[in-house]
């Protein structure tokens, strides 16, 4: 004890060394302690599922945007569902008719590929055999209003939170003096698609790769989830996506028409100009001159 206390206590590393380990075994022991309790491997797979899988899913909740996963291993070879997950826009290229069936059955909504990588999808897998989820429902929102929607839609009003207005992505055909962006599809026929309960989980558990990080901290509130459903809703009774036809035609047409506006704008002001640039530069070098002698 005199030893320790002589040579390595009233040393500099020595107390660095003490402080260090003894830090190192509080961090240690707060982790085993604050560890939710189970198969870290189910643990990690519930909160891929929860942050990229839960607005279109449920596990023994009933059919979303997709199919209920309660059983998925007794309808579905484990290998099959690892490739689908992995790449399922590839398994619809190659016309897997497993897909194809699926895509029909849920209203064509093609599931996004969710950019996990085997371990991640081995881990998700494990949650859905031994773990539920929670699922928003639409009747568990308030009564929305379809206006309200509409200008949260369109940035007339702002999110609570901050989040960034849903016309910067998408569009719906309906309005035809709205242009959104194109990034995300076009949201006219969005409420036929995933339905009233499908758009609550979607809105409120927002798990799209391009839609999440933008959403971040910036989540949408019962209220205004309900009042973009109305929106959607009317939207879908209003009108027809438009066809890519449509949107090329109106490209050529702006984009025509701005040129001819220019030099419309060209040919009405380029004759006053009297003098060409070089006779404006030769006037001037010539007074120069004349008050320079």
């Amino acid at each position: 004890m005199s030893f320790f206390r002589n040579h390595i206590w009233n040393s500099v590393s020595g107390k660095v060394f003490f402080f260090l380990a003894l830090a190192a075994l509080l961090i240690a022991s707060f982790y085993l302690i604050s560890a939710p309790p189970g198969d870290p491997l189910v643990n990690s797979g519930q909160a891929i599922f929860d942050q990229q899988c839960q607005s279109c899913h449920t596990i023994s909740g009933g059919d979303l945007v997709g199919p209920d996963l309660q059983g998925l291993f007794e309808r579905r070879d484990r290998e099959w569902v690892l490739r689908f997950v992995s790449a399922p826009d590839r398994l619809l290229a190659e016309q897997d008719p497993i897909a194809i069936e699926m895509l029909g059955l849920f209203n064509g909504v093609a599931m996004p590929n969710p950019g996990l990588s085997d371990p991640e999808i081995e881990a998700v897998l494990a949650y859905v055999e031994f773990a539920g989820s929670a699922v928003v429902e639409a009747s568990a929102l308030p009564e929305g209003d379809a206006n309200r929607g509409g200008d949260l839609f369109t940035g007339s009003s702002a999110f609570q939170n901050g989040g960034i207005a849903c016309i910067g992505c998408h569009t719906v055909g309906y309005d035809s003096l709205t242009f959104g962006g194109n990034l995300g599809p076009d949201l006219t026929k969005v409420h036929s698609r995933y339905g009233n309960d499908g758009l609550a989980s979607a809105l409120k558990n927002i798990s799209f790769v391009t839609m999440r990080n933008v959403y971040l901290g910036k989540e949408l509130s019962d209220q205004e989830a309900a009042d973009l459903i109305a929106y959607f809703l009317a939207a879908d009774q209003k009108g027809q996506e438009p066809s890519q036809i449509q949107g090329s035609i109106w490209f050529w047409v702006v984009g025509i028409s701005g040129i001819l506006l220019l030099f419309a704008g060209m040919a009405m002001f380029w004759p006053r100009q009297r003098k060409t640039i070089n006779q404006i530069l030769r006037e001037k070098k010539a007074s120069s001159s004349r008050r320079s002698s």
